[in-house]
């Protein structure tokens, strides 16, 4: 029995030991340092994708026994190295903050150091320390917001209501009072207003502050509440600025009865005071000066004939608590995808010519001439930033009708519109790479405005005529003169197309927008190849 007692004893302290300091396997160990090394190993060579491939196997090791081990913390700022050294500053970005999550203070290799990443790295690290320290600074200015006014801790749930909120029964008339709420994540509130009923009947806005993740506080003066009882009610707006839940209406507003405060009252909490200290050696004056505590820590309030009441503390908020109240839901991340995308624009065109002309196949010098484009885009949205697209391009080109037409109508040349202009027609396939909206001082906050830019690559076939100038004998009257037509010079063939632009948006979400785009296109083909025209296009872009 003795013996069956020690047993027992050794495995219950065994399997504590155990469970108390479990250890990464020495396997998994091995294998990320074998992985760490070959991995330094092609970075060293530049082989980045190659390295990545390493790291990636090694980090799927490091559990959550494993991730403290020195290698698994090597391997994570080696995935970052990557990022970096392949130009992915996101990717990098986000492996450097996972290594600082687990070890803050990790040393940069120096091996694999150089000054650019050595200013990166160290600018994140101190980008991250710099959040660690005003998150601490928010909780603790929530945590006095707290104490001073004897509003309980947020809870950590989300809401069941749109708007949660319960009123007081009763206050303190003449002494300011804080009303508080908190809205549901899924109503994407961005503001709230308490209205107030006023001596007039009519019920007048006052805006709430954030403080925290989804709670809002709006302390009333004791101003507002000197009336015998205070009717209010709370609404919540979204980015849009339209009403999306409410806490009573101005039919059935929130009713708190305000009554008289006695002298143990202090200004919310009911705790009793000491007697007032005179500071006047009249014994017929009142006294000018009260002290009184309040709960949360000693607060310091001089009254007068007019009680002046403790400072808001909300009106001293943290940065993050501004930013969440100033900044609005960006709305290009809210919308569906995939979507559809059209545009349509006109512009310029401008090309580099050489050869002959079209018709009268006189020779020209090399140099560059004109014609207008217009451009239909259809596109398919796979995200958000990534556009596939089918365009039609018809270029413009004038000529002189009356002569040209009559020797030209025959051939291939189109006249869509009118015996004065030539039309050509150009069909690509085009990939776009839109990047994401960014502010326009000014203009994003009153209005909503952003722009963006974008990139990309074409191919398609069809031709391309720009205006030139054409010289041809005639004979008038039995004598032969040089007379002058504008002709056109011609290209066909398979079309490489690159181009770029910046849109600027007119809706939040970038729906509608303003784009202005310059083009790029060379015909190849073995007669007539044209190897620079540039379109300058401005017009309109949709997405639905």
């Amino acid at each position: 029995m003795k013996q069956l007692s020690v047993l027992v004893f050794t495995l219950l302290v065994s399997s504590t030991a155990f469970s108390a300091g479990a250890v990464c396997p020495k396997a998994s160990v091995l294998k990320m340092r074998v992985a760490k090394m070959k991995a330094i190993e092609k970075l060293d060579g530049y082989e980045m994708e190659a390295a990545e491939k390493l790291i990636d196997g090694g980090l799927l090791l490091a559990t959550k026994d494993c991730r403290t081990v020195e290698h698994a913390l090597v391997l994570m700022q080696l995935k970052g190295i990557t990022r970096f050294g392949l130009k992915d500053y996101e990717g990098a970005r986000k492996a450097f903050r996972a290594l600082f999550q687990v070890k803050e203070d990790f040393p940069l290799l120096e091996k694999l150091a150089n000054p650019r990443l050595v200013r990166y790295y160290n600018g994140l690290l101190a980008q991250y320390k710099a959040e660690l320290k005003k998150k601490a600074e928010t909780k603790a200015k929530i945590k006095k917001l707290e104490d001073a006014v004897g509003m309980p801790p947020e809870p950590k749930e989300n809401t069941k209501v749109p708007l949660e909120h319960k009123p007081r029964e009763k206050g303190l008339r003449g002494r300011s009072m804080t009303i508080f709420c908190r809205v549901m994540d899924e109503i994407k509130a961005t503001k709230v207003l308490v209205y107030l009923k006023s001596a007039d009947g009519t019920f007048k806005p006052a805006p709430m502050k954030k403080v925290g993740i989804r709670r809002y506080v709006l302390t009333l003066t004791g101003k507002q509440t000197s009336v015998p009882a205070l009717n209010y009610y709370l609404m919540a707006f979204n980015a849009a600025d339209r009403p999306v839940a409410a806490s009573g209406n101005s039919a059935t507003p929130h009713t708190v009865q305000m009554v008289i405060p006695e002298e143990k009252d202090t200004v919310e909490t009911g705790t009793p005071v000491k007697k007032p200290e005179t500071k006047t050696t009249d014994p017929v004056k009142k006294p000018v000066t009260v002290k009184k505590p309040v709960k949360g820590g000693k607060v310091d309030q001089v009254e007068d004939d007019e009680p002046q009441h403790k400072t808001d503390l909300t009106k001293e908020e943290p940065d993050e608590i501004k930013k969440a109240r100033d900044e609005k839901p960006n709305a290009w991340d809210a919308g569906p995808a995939p979507m559809f995308q059209i545009g349509v624009s006109a512009g310029m065109g401008l090309g580099y010519i050489s050869g002959k002309t079209e018709v009268i196949k006189d020779s020209l010098d090399a140099g560059f001439t004109t014609s207008k484009t217009v451009q239909f885009e259809l596109g398919y949205m796979k995200t958000r930033r990534d556009v596939y697209s089918v365009v039609v391009q018809m270029g413009f080109a004038a000529v002189t009708d009356s002569d040209l037409y009559m020797e030209d109508r025959d051939n291939t040349n189109q006249y869509y519109f009118s015996t004065g202009m030539r039309n050509d027609l150009r069909y690509m396939l085009r990939y776009k790479n839109y990047s994401v909206p960014f502010a326009i001082p000014a203009l994003t906050k009153s209005l909503g405005m952003r722009w963006r830019y974008f990139w990309g690559v074409g191919l398609g076939y069809g031709a391309i005529r720009h205006e030139a100038p054409a010289e041809k004998q005639v004979s008038e009257n039995s004598t032969m003169v040089t007379k002058t037509f504008n002709d056109t010079n011609y290209s066909s063939g398979v079309m490489l197309n690159g181009f770029g632009g910046a849109a600027f948006c007119l809706t939040s979400g970038c729906g509608i927008s303003l784009k202005a785009e310059v083009n790029y296109t060379a015909t190849i083909s073995v007669d007539d190849s044209n190897y620079a025209h540039f379109d300058f296009l401005f017009g309109f872009m949709g997405s639905f």
